[in-house]
């Protein structure tokens, strides 16, 4: 096929656009661990639950960084719901200092840690009285073998079966006897936190969260206690451990709290890049 007029554009002009275009395309930085965002591998899409993973577009002056869905990125499903990255970081570093890392949020937790301490003693005896009904009709079953064995001796009915059984028995007791001793020798979990220690807990985590200039960091710290945060259109909830900041006894680690308010910023211009 001949052209029939002139090239509007000559070739090296095209290449250089189609360069443009190729670099203001979004580029998926996944969710590695060499992200310079705070929140990269907590974010889950509200819509899909896929990960929130970092993209990027580049503008005339400057790169864009976002967190999209990573379902959206591979064309698998899900809408495009890129957030700006360094917007959203700082925004979600504020309202965590603002709404979690407070004393008196903290001593809603412990409160809450010290219902599951009384919670365990409760368990705990049950576990143990049940553990010791059993020894006591182990015990009784044994003690009728016995008395057949006392009585017949070697001309016992079935003498072959009685051993067997007497010897499950032994080994059922042994069993239960350890279960027993591993049970009354656990430790109850101890919540004793002074208001003070409250108040001197929250404050560091605070400011370390503020003074911390390098997101990598930040984001294994924020990871040491927020389990996922799920952005929607509207809000975004957040499951974290708040009892990890103030370090409560491991067995109290269970804990999770729902917090679910209208935390999402704007959106508006992060949509795409602006130029």
């Amino acid at each position: 096929m001949t052209k029939s007029h002139d090239a509007i554009i000559d070739s090296e002009d095209a290449a250089k656009v189609r360069e443009q275009f190729r670099l203001r395309a979004p580029s998926n930085d996944g969710g590695s661990p060499h992200s310079n965002f705070a929140f990269t591998g907590i974010l889950r899409c509200g819509e899909c639950g896929a990960a929130m993973q970092t993209e990027s577009a580049t503008g005339r002056n400057k790169i864009y960084h976002y967190y999209n869905c990573s379902r959206a990125q591979k064309g698998s499903g899900c809408r495009n719901r890129r957030i700006s990255a360094g917007e959203f970081d700082q925004w979600m570093v504020d309202t965590i200092i603002q709404r979690v890392l407070t004393p008196e949020r903290m001593r809603e937790v412990i409160a809450e840690v010290q219902e599951l301490t009384s919670s365990w003693q409760e368990d705990h005896d049950r576990r143990r009285q049940a553990v010791i009904k059993q020894i006591k009709e182990c015990n009784r079953r044994r003690q009728n073998l016995f008395d057949v064995l006392e009585l017949h001796g070697k001309d016992a009915p079935n003498l072959g079966d009685l051993t067997t059984r007497l010897r499950q028995l032994n080994n059922q007791l042994k069993m239960l006897e350890e279960e027993l001793r591993a049970i009354e020798e656990e430790d109850a979990p101890t919540v004793n936190i002074s208001d003070e220690q409250i108040l001197e807990a929250t404050g560091l985590f605070s400011k370390v969260i503020q003074n911390t200039g390098d997101n990598k960091k930040l984001r294994l710290l924020m990871g040491h206690f927020i389990d996922k945060i799920v952005v929607n259109d509207s809000n975004v909830e957040m499951e974290y451990r708040p009892d990890r900041i103030v370090n409560t006894n491991e067995k109290s680690r269970e804990l999770v709290v729902h917090s679910s308010e209208n935390w999402l910023p704007e959106q508006g211009s992060n949509l795409r890049p602006a130029d």
